[in-house]
């Protein structure tokens, strides 16, 4: 009995081991190919979230560009817009970025790359989007609530001393007037027409003369931006690394490298990523006038982050 289990065993092991040949042939192959055979890395940046800081995504922009050894970059787009200062300074980068260190840059988008989001892939050499991912939306807005009438109802007052007849335009305890309105639609209608002169400068197909027709807000699927010339192909990643391969003349297998994820421990040492909070614990008595202030200053940085 002790002889036929061992010979059974055996039979088992050997059989085990012809199953595994393929995998273990195939996975000698790809260690082979992997070391013998080189390949172009080109660098992949994500944008998927609302623009509130540049700081991490320029990082890695020139991290990119500067590396000898990264031939193109590719941006991974999935963003619904934000900050216009922050989709600003990462257009204005790449474009600087292009001039010192020419390399071919490409967007592709899966879902979603719209307003502040944009602005960022019309600095790139082309853009990629699925036909049904939503693009454009190319237009301005300041939200300004009004809080007012809401801390009346608990009895408390908010008082100010200012200097400047503006200085108090986008208070959210300040009723607006048409004056400060008018005043805040002077912001938005500059900053839109920085941003449709932009967009019309890197995309000449889309004449300022007929922005009415691209821009004012206007949102579209991928197909019908790639008719209206606001991109460049329908498709996926396939098709973006066809585009990278033949505008940086790059033959062969890509090995794609991944900027750094920002993690938790970057943002707890970086104050410009700190959100606003209200602290009113551990007092005897809570400080309303800064409370007051952080809602303001709260509510102020939630406006910024929806202009464009």
């Amino acid at each position: 009995m002790s002889g036929f289990f061992k010979f059974f065993l055996n039979v088992i092991l050997f059989l085990f081991f012809i199953k595994m040949i393929p995998s273990l042939i195939d996975g000698a192959k790809q260690t082979y190919e992997y070391f013998a055979i080189p390949k172009t890395k080109v660098g992949v940046v994500t944008i998927n979230k609302m623009l509130i800081n540049s700081n991490h995504t320029i990082k890695s922009l020139r991290s990119f560009f500067k590396n000898k050894d990264i031939k193109a970059i590719l941006i991974q787009m999935d963003c619904p817009g934000g900050a216009a200062g922050t989709a600003q300074s990462i257009y204005e980068e790449i474009k600087e970025l292009k001039k010192e260190y020419p390399k071919t840059i490409v967007t592709v988008v899966e879902n979603v790359c719209a307003s502040g989001g944009y602005n960022i892939a019309i600095a790139t050499d082309a853009i990629v989007a699925t036909p049904s991912a939503l693009m454009g939306s190319i237009g301005v807005y300041i939200a300004q609530p009004y809080l007012k009438p809401f801390i009346e109802q608990f009895k408390l007052q908010y008082n100010f001393v200012k200097t400047g007849k503006y200085k108090t335009v986008g208070n959210p305890f300040v009723e607006p007037t048409a004056e400060r309105t008018a005043l805040l639609q002077g912001v938005t209608d500059d900053t839109y027409q920085q941003f449709i002169t932009d967009v019309s400068m890197q995309r000449p197909q889309l004449k300022l003369a007929k922005q009415s027709e691209w821009a004012e807000g206007k949102i579209f699927t991928g197909k019908q931006a790639l008719a209206m010339g606001m991109i460049d192909a329908v498709g996926s990643i396939s098709v973006a690394t066809k585009i990278i391969k033949d505008k940086a003349h790059i033959c062969g297998e890509i090995a794609w490298v991944h900027a750094p994820k920002e993690n938790w421990v970057n943002k707890l040492f970086d104050k410009d990523n700190e959100d606003p909070s209200f602290d009113a614990t551990a007092k005897s008595s809570i400080d309303i006038q800064a409370i007051l202030s952080q809602v303001q200053e709260y509510v102020a940085k939630q406006s910024a982050m929806i202009m464009s």
